[in-house]
């Protein structure tokens, strides 16, 4: 406090904060002890991940994007550079109680819209599940690996033998 105005000064004013602010972190760490630790409710874990403290409720936000550049450094003329997004997937997926899970994956690339994956599944424990809905073929197994796991951005030709 300056003695001659009677004002406070700024060094005055932030040690008052500090003061008030350790005050206000002295009477919460009872309170903050006295809680039960919660689960955490959201994250990342492959996709940003809201939840309940039980994890009951879930929903996972995902997206698979794909891009496919090709440009010639020497600009001869007949050869034209492109930029092409091929893959637009954003995915929904999650839980809804105890036993029903789902999952919701549209393709937007290349200009047109598709439904990859749609499907609700009841799981009524980890050896017994029922699914409903729009999924991959279980044949294949280059068919089953998910597009961000796969290492190269085409699959092979004998991916072309089985159905989709």
């Amino acid at each position: 406090m300056d003695e001659m105005t009677g004002r406070l000064s700024l060094s005055g004013i932030s040690r008052c904060l500090v003061f008030a602010g350790a005050l206000v972190v002295a009477a919460a760490s009872p309170v903050r002890a006295a809680q039960a630790p919660q689960a955490q409710a959201s994250g990342w874990n492959d996709g940003f991940v809201l939840q309940s403290s039980d994890g009951d409720f879930r929903m996972v936000f995902g997206l698979v994007l794909q891009a496919d550049g090709r440009f010639v450094l020497d600009d001869p003329a007949p050869t034209i550079d492109t930029f092409t997004i091929r893959k637009v997937r954003p995915t929904f997926s999650g839980r809804v109680g105890r036993w029903v899970n789902f999952r919701v994956m549209p393709d937007f690339g290349s200009g047109d819209v598709s439904i990859q994956d749609a499907w609700v599944e009841l799981a009524f424990s980890p050896a017994m599940r029922v699914r409903a809905g729009k999924d991959k073929a279980p044949v294949g197994y280059e068919m089953l690996l998910s597009d961000p796991w796969v290492l190269f951005p085409e699959r092979s030709l004998a991916n072309s033998l089985v159905p989709n």
